[in-house]
């Protein structure tokens, strides 16, 4: 007994290297974990039951260990566990099995126990997302640097535009709750919405919201009930038609009597990227689903875990497509240059 628990304090304190995450994932395939097989395989075997590839599964094991946010006894192990049921969203006793644990133990490390965090809430618990300087960690220095999640980062290659954001609003499907939560984006199904910024010029996601009861909060009343407050003045963001009600002051949608035409395509290709975003979250079928079976109260530390991952996934090279965006006005010669004067201008500037 004591042996196997100096086994996984060493499995815990150690810093793992990418093989020690390939060979934990081959034992929950049930392969022998000393034997590898194409690189290109192993990728794809690994993003199919985890969500994500093996050094994003390794960076996020190293952010929650500089940060301490690892709970309790926990290893490496413990968080494939999560992210199998991220990723896969099997029933108490099929993902036990698949662990090769007893459901309990399963519980325990991934939603916690009493007053102990699971992986799930420490990986959502704040300590990687920082929102408008809000953070629960008190060394915000390093904190900055580990966040993967930063509302500031969308001055990122800021190039004078008043729009640095694309916002929508995200719903996900869960079982019927009554009217309060019909969505009409899921056929008027119950769901959970939350609220998703991208900083335009960089694709990194920089703020997430929620959750809100689809069938009481609109995207617009989500964008007043928070991330209006936080704008900087003179600030706008991209965003739909739900939104038309604070345009054109604080957003830029289609149906805006301001919007120019020569703009439409290039607005609606950044707000084709926000879909995407929003597709990656549902390749996770615990977000997919309309059958999540735990609590409510959870789905929230959910949906930020994943956000989380997706960020780090896009940190590691996995990137939205690229965007051209310009909303300045066209540079005017003749209101902007106080020496220009017509009278210079060569026979071949007419």
């Amino acid at each position: 007994m004591a042996n196997d628990s100096g086994q996984r304090k060493r499995a815990r304190d150690d810093k793992p290297q990418l093989e020690d995450v390939l060979q934990r994932a081959r034992q929950i395939w049930g392969r022998d974990p000393n034997k590898s097989q194409s690189t290109m395989v192993e990728d794809r075997s690994f993003r199919e039951f985890f969500g994500c590839g093996a050094m994003v599964a390794l960076q996020l094991w190293s952010l929650l260990f500089t940060t301490g946010a690892i709970p309790g006894a926990g290893t490496l192990m413990h968080l494939l566990w999560t992210l199998l049921l991220l990723k896969m969203y099997p029933k108490t006793l099929a993902l036990a099995r698949l662990c090769g644990a007893d459901a309990k133990t399963v519980r325990k490390y991934i939603w916690g126990e009493g007053t102990d965090m699971g992986f799930v809430e420490a990986t959502a618990c704040g300590k990687l997302v920082l929102l408008c300087g809000c953070c629960l960690w008190v060394n915000v220095s390093l904190t900055v640097v580990l966040c993967q999640i930063v509302w500031e980062n969308r001055f990122k290659l800021d190039k004078g535009n008043d729009c640095l954001v694309s916002v929508d609003g995200t719903d996900f499907r869960m079982p019927n709750h009554g009217r309060k939560f019909s969505s009409h984006k899921c056929k008027m199904k119950s769901a959970l919405r939350y609220e998703v910024g991208l900083c335009i010029l960089t694709g990194d996601i920089v703020w997430i919201n929620g959750p809100y009861e689809a069938g009481m909060w609109p995207d617009i009343s989500i964008f007043q009930n928070s991330l209006l407050s936080h704008l900087a003045p003179n600030e706008r963001v991209e965003v739909d038609d739900g939104h038309i009600g604070e345009a054109p002051k604080h957003c830029k949608c289609p149906k805006c009597f301001t919007n120019e035409e020569y703009k439409e395509h290039m607005q609606q290709r950044v707000r084709n990227r926000q879909e995407t975003v929003n597709k990656r979250f549902k390749d996770w079928d615990i977000l997919k689903t309309n059958d999540y079976r735990h609590e409510i109260a959870d789905h929230g530390d959910v949906f930020r875990a994943i956000a989380i991952i997706t960020q780090l996934s896009i940190n590691n090279g996995e990137k939205l497509f690229d965007t051209y965006y310009d909303d300045n006005p066209p540079w005017d010669k003749e209101e902007d240059d106080e020496d220009y004067n017509p009278n210079d201008l060569d026979d071949d500037e007419f």
